[in-house]
């Protein structure tokens, strides 16, 4: 089966917390940081159609 959620999130106060989150190997950080903005860019384009 699927789960769907809509959820907010701000995404300078997401992208602190992953500069915070120290135990997160750096590659790892910085895979997460990226897909984020990509994600919340694609969801921007969204909200505009």
């Amino acid at each position: 089966g699927s789960l769907f959620s809509l959820c907010e999130l701000d995404l300078l106060a997401f992208k602190g917390a992953m500069d915070e989150y120290k135990e997160l190997d750096a590659k790892v950080r910085d895979y997460v940081r990226e897909n984020a903005e990509k994600m919340h860019d694609q969801l921007e384009e969204m909200e505009q159609k």
